[in-house]
């Protein structure tokens, strides 16, 4: 699994003759520069900008998963003293939901305390002893403190056969974060959703 690249760094500087100009992070062939590439410029501002669609196509064929989405432009004024980086921080973040095999519904169940119940059709997992023959009723299923499940109605401990009619399915998801960070003076991580500021 890949996390995918939806922003890249562009140093604007102004050169020798007192003309702006930019290094970007992706050349437009899609290929890479690197940060160390250019420590010599002494950038007067950074930019983290989203990718382009045509940009994008040219990492692609270069087995880089940049993608092209409309997200907003995060621009830096830096002084001729900052020292300042930009890079890429990967997060993972698990989670989990739930799939009714009966009426093909999904949703995230919150409530560890109850056994998971479909909201639109209201199916259950159902429990059944194979020694009393008996159904039991989801609210009567409760783990002992080995997390075994046992029958509530045999006499000596017997374990219950479960019929799975909803599914669990875990959630992976790879973010990339892009982190600006001015030496002594703060550290910016800019996510899909969020931008976190951390003093130095």
């Amino acid at each position: 699994m890949s996390s995918i690249i939806e922003y890249q760094w562009i140093k604007v500087y102004i050169d020798q003759d007192g003309i702006e100009k930019f290094i970007p992070q992706f050349r437009s062939d899609g290929t890479q520069q690197f940060w160390h590439d250019t420590a010599e410029i002494h950038p007067t501002k950074l930019l983290i900008a989203p990718i382009s669609i045509e940009l994008a196509n040219r990492m692609q064929e270069h087995k880089i998963p940049g993608v092209a989405i409309p997200l907003p432009v995060y621009s830096f004024l830096l002084k001729s003293d900052d020292i300042v980086s930009a890079y890429w921080d990967n997060a993972i973040e698990t989670s989990s939901h739930y799939f009714c095999t009966t009426c093909n519904t999904s949703w995230k169940h919150l409530d560890s305390t109850k056994w998971a119940k479909c909201p639109q059709c209201g199916e259950m997992d159902a429990w059944t002893c194979l020694r009393c023959g008996r159904t039991i009723e989801n609210t009567k299923v409760i783990r002992n403190q080995r997390g075994e499940v046992n029958c509530p109605h045999c006499e000596i401990p017997y374990g219950l056969t479960r019929e799975r009619r909803l599914e669990r399915i875990q959630d992976i998801i790879e973010n990339t974060d892009y982190v600006v960070e001015v030496a002594n003076k703060f550290k910016i991580t800019i996510r899909q959703n969020s931008v976190d500021v951390i003093s130095l």
